[in-house]
């Protein structure tokens, strides 16, 4: 019996790419039309999004290196996949993003709105791309009720490729490169294993600028405290920002034009092992919010922090193994017999998930990618009222006004 796989890929960041050679069944932009402007997400789903991102963060975390993912990019690249699944597969997918109170199409909804949430930005920029390549041959078996709930729900551009062609793989990193302007010039290997048998992957892109920009000319080199000492260019400013400080630590938010997203800095105070976890984040992310619309509370701030540039690749399967998404990743277990009607035999599972992520933090603003792959086979002196110097290591979190987190991640070095 020959087991056959799937490659799904999460990418952050927009557009898409026609290419000749490939036979297109859904000539989608890769991403859905706007339609409605979703301002609110249901907040059963926002707190059970959230405590994936936190599940995923904590088994991330690393002590020797920076860590950042996007778990928005993450989601939506195995959302379109647990379309196809069933039985106790589709069941262990949905309990590990914490969303096994809802069934199939529900999920598939309240992934739209969270998508539809996201396009609606005005003053910043944050696109999103969907795309599920197949097989020239494979496609034959494909489910169409597969393909147009990832086509509904997802906007999903949709094309068959001649895996056994090198410029299949060229014309699929080309899309990525496209949908993430650049940052992330490469998912799939120059040649696409034989048992491979469809990519699913999404891109989000996130750009914006900082409600108050930094003033370059108050840049300079700093020293940051790591495991080693090193010294980078820090950013500052003295400004009234949503600010919590507690004995154990401070946590400032930065928001961007029009309050449509924010950066949120964790810095444990020195001396003190606390963790940012989901319950903490929203405590914080609440107080937060309170005073972004109280103005009585808004606090004057010296802020030093870092530039940043950070990249990161990582692997999957073993983080998801350890949340309880063990059956898609193995042949004998598997059922994706909603993706393709000879799934079991052909012991369609997933065979590799990639993710990848790209952060860039200046006077400006913030510009961010991830891509994740899944493979499936088959002037005078102000009074203050803080001071933040963040030259330690901390933890950001890149969020939605709701409180959905797009991007977060572990900083030990900002800078390459």
């Amino acid at each position: 019996m020959k087991k056959i796989m799937i490659g799904l890929f999460a990418v952050a960041l927009s557009a898409c790419t026609t290419a000749s050679a490939m036979n297109v069944l859904s000539q989608s932009e890769g991403h859905l039309n706007l339609q409605e402007e979703v301002t609110r997400l249901d907040e059963l789903w926002l707190k059970n999004y959230n405590e994936f991102a936190f599940d995923l963060h904590q088994q991330l975390s690393n002590e020797k290196e920076s860590t950042f993912f996007s778990p928005a990019s993450i989601l939506l690249a195995l959302g379109m996949t647990a379309q196809g699944a069933d039985q106790e597969t589709l069941s262990q997918m949905l309990a590990a993003f914490n969303m096994d109170n809802v069934d199939q199409l529900e999920f598939a909804n309240q992934m739209k709105q969270f998508q539809l949430r996201l396009l609606s930005y005005k003053s910043n920029t944050l696109n999103l791309g969907n795309s599920i390549w197949m097989r020239e041959g494979f496609d034959e078996f494909v489910r169409d009720d597969f393909l147009k709930v990832n086509k509904d729900y997802y906007g999903a551009f949709i094309a068959a490729l001649d895996f056994n062609d090198s410029a299949s793989s060229k014309t699929i990193n080309r899309w990525v490169k496209e949908n993430t302007y650049g940052l992330i010039d490469k998912i799939v290997e120059d040649d696409i294993n034989p048992l491979t048998v469809m990519f699913l992957i999404n891109t989000v892109y996130f750009k914006a600028e900082w409600m108050k920009t930094f003033d370059k000319n108050l840049t300079r080199d700093e020293t940051f405290y790591a495991k080693t000492q090193k010294s980078v260019k820090f950013m500052n400013q003295d400004g009234n920002f949503p600010y919590v400080e507690t004995a154990d630590y401070q946590a400032i938010m930065l928001p961007y034009k029009e309050f449509e997203s924010s950066m949120i800095i964790f810095l444990p105070k020195e001396g003190k092992d606390i963790a940012l976890t989901a319950q903490l984040y929203n405590e914080i992310f609440s107080d937060m919010s309170r005073q972004i619309v109280s103005a009585t509370q808004s606090k004057l701030i010296r802020l030093s922090l870092p530039k940043m540039e950070l990249s990161t690749e990582i692997k999957l399967v073993d983080t998801l193994n350890m949340l309880g998404m063990t059956n898609a990743f193995n042949a004998q277990k598997a059922d994706f017999s909603k993706m393709s009607s000879t799934a079991l035999q052909d012991q369609l599972h997933i065979a590799n998930v990639l993710h990848k992520a790209v952060l860039k933090v200046d006077e400006k603003g913030t510009e961010a990618a991830a891509a994740t792959s899944v493979e499936m086979g088959v002037t005078s002196m102000p009074i203050l009222d803080a001071s933040m110097i963040v030259n330690r290591p901390f933890t950001l979190v890149l969020a939605d006004a709701t409180g959905a987190v797009i991007f977060m991640g572990d900083v030990l070095d900002p800078q390459p």
